[in-house]
């Protein structure tokens, strides 16, 4: 059966029609994809910048606290010097205002000397009980007062007479 004019006509028209409606399909199915694409592309986006600005607030508060870290230790350890350094300070005080142990035995044995040079002269001079017993009274007063002064504990840093605050006032040497 041959096919008329119209007839073909009609086919290359619905042929057409078919084709053109089968690129719309495609391309609206295309572009829906591409839309999807799209959307994944910029939801991974926003989540690749979301966790690194996560990750740069994490990083800025633990350098925040490293910092503040450091300002305490530095503190401690400030506080800690200061303290060495008056501990220091007292050291060299004590060492500049009291007497060593062999100038004071030294002069506690002269002071025995002449207590004992005295005691002899009294005895030669007054030959009397009297005089002794007055000399050796007089003597065993005057160790004992010298030993006293000598050989009493050192006051306290905190007891100082003329100390103010961390500092203090030397004291004159008896």
């Amino acid at each position: 059966m041959p096919i008329d004019g119209d007839t073909l006509d009609f086919l290359r028209e619905f042929q057409r029609q078919a084709l053109d409606f089968i690129r719309v399909n495609l391309d609206t199915r295309f572009l829906e994809s591409d839309l999807r694409y799209q959307q994944r592309f910029d939801a991974q986006q926003k989540a690749v910048g979301d966790a690194l600005l996560a990750a740069e607030k994490a990083v800025n508060t633990a350098l925040a606290s490293a910092d503040r870290a450091v300002v305490k230790a530095e503190t401690a350890a400030e506080k800690r010097f200061e303290s060495v350094n008056e501990f220091r300070a007292v050291l060299s005080n004590q060492s500049a205002t009291l007497m060593p142990r062999t100038e004071a035995d030294a002069q506690m044995k002269a002071m025995a000397d002449k207590i004992e040079d005295l005691k002899s002269r009294v005895d030669r001079t007054e030959g009397g009980s009297k005089g002794i017993m007055a000399a050796a009274a007089l003597a065993v007063a005057v160790v004992t007062a010298v030993f006293t002064v000598l050989h009493s504990p050192s006051p306290s840093p905190s007891l100082v007479p003329g100390q103010v605050g961390s500092q203090t006032t030397p004291i004159p040497p008896r």
